[in-house]
């Protein structure tokens, strides 16, 4: 799905703020760069600046919410501005949907009161389908241009673009095919 920078250091991403300065920065620049993240701190941070730079619609493909990535602060503060600016949520629930995840919450209590949020669950054709090696996928989409792709859903080892639209496009029309459904 693509290729990482070999011009980046990534041995010193294990540390945090190193890898905050890097997510930032490639946010502003708008990059194409496709960036790894591994763990739910990371994974957070990655989150939170794609709501951030998110103006129109965010597709999630999520397991339940299960609270280790999507309660955390960060993510928290910018998923709740995402949803303030008016961005549209559609969201497939893989599994049971965690009702005490205060993403979940939010985005519950916010579709409540009229804001664009759509919830599905998954069909198991589409579980299946996104399977692989007893392992089942993750991903998200923003404003068709912008991605994260969680291949290791047990360690949240993914990677992530601010603007690539091919990727982007392609795991859309995957989500599109099950929400349409």
């Amino acid at each position: 799905m693509g290729e990482l920078d070999e011009n980046i250091n990534y041995q010193n991403l294990s540390d945090i703020a190193s890898y905050q300065k890097l997510v930032d920065s490639m946010a502003e620049q708008n990059s194409a760069q496709i960036l790894p993240n591994a763990g739910p701190t990371h994974a957070a941070i990655a989150m939170a600046k794609l709501f951030d730079k998110t103006s129109h619609i965010a597709k999630l493909v999520v397991a339940s919410f299960s609270g280790f990535v999507c309660d955390q602060p960060n993510y928290i503060a910018s998923l709740k501005n995402a949803i303030e600016k008016g961005v549209i949520f559609q969201i497939i629930f893989l599994s049971q949907r965690n009702l005490q995840s205060s993403a979940y919450q939010l985005l519950f209590e916010a579709q409540q009161k009229g804001k664009n949020i759509t919830f599905k669950d998954a069909t198991p054709k589409f579980v299946t389908f996104l399977t692989n090696g007893g392992k089942t996928q993750h991903f998200a989409t923003f404003d068709n241009n912008k991605f994260r792709y969680e291949n290791d859903t047990q360690s949240f080892v993914a990677f992530f673009s601010f603007n690539n639209i091919e990727n982007a496009s392609f795991l859309s029309n995957i989500f599109d095919s099950e929400f349409q459904n």
